[in-house]
């Protein structure tokens, strides 16, 4: 699956300026003299089961400043998400200092494919596709609790109805936080009335609540 690391490197390069790309191993190479941030990639390792295969690309990325690879390191993540819905997805490493740089040194991996050849969820959050690695949905009980004076056990509960949340894993959050009031289509149901509860930056979890469910073809 060379190829698809150099596909991934030339996203890379066309999207990212300022940056060097390099094909190459995590560690044992490079300059304490380094003017712009450098990403290397390498294929980790590949596996097949009948139909479905796994491929795991490994970057690591050397910059002057921890603070300048945290952002460079969204913006990879984000492009991964955009431009390669394979990605099932992301790992990141512990930070680190390079032993034979000396430069502060972020790693991270890309899992293509696995179970279900690894195209995640497909998803429209206010009407933009996206893919998350998995989706987990619930419905929660909402209200007003009344707790009597010097209790913490509420008693009784008013304006009590239903609603209900869903955690999205693995996808890249940027720019959600955008999306004040939204609706979100996933398989068959269609949420309305979504608000963000959680984000998670830049590629993690993500959690929404909606006032209503309804399937699609009923």
């Amino acid at each position: 699956m060379d190829d698809l690391l150099e596909q991934v490197l030339a996203c890379f390069r066309e999207e990212v300026s300022e940056v060097e790309f390099r094909r190459g191993s995590a560690s044992g190479w490079g300059t304490r003299l380094l003017t712009v941030p450098v990403v290397s990639g390498e294929v980790l390792s590949q596996r097949q089961e009948g139909d479905s295969r796994e491929t795991v690309l490994q970057f690591s990325l050397f910059s002057v400043e921890r603070e300048q690879g945290e952002e460079l390191l969204s913006t990879l993540w984000s492009l991964l998400a955009e431009h390669f819905p394979g990605c099932a997805c992301l790992e990141r490493g512990d930070g680190a200092v390079d032993s034979w740089t000396g430069l502060p040194l972020l790693a991270f991996r890309a899992v293509f494919g696995g179970p279900e050849d690894g195209q995640g969820v497909p998803l429209l959050l206010g009407g933009k596709a996206c893919r998350a690695a998995a989706v987990k949905a619930q419905t929660v009980h909402t209200g007003e609790p009344l707790v009597a004076v010097g209790e913490e056990t509420p008693f009784a509960w008013r304006n009590t109805g239903a609603a209900y949340q869903v955690e999205l894993q693995g996808m890249s959050t940027q720019g959600l936080e955008r999306l004040a009031s939204f609706s979100a289509e996933i398989g068959d149901r269609v949420y309305t009335g979504c608000r963000w509860r959680q984000l998670e930056q830049p590629w993690g979890k993500a959690v929404f609540t909606a006032q209503n469910c309804e399937e699609q073809g009923e």
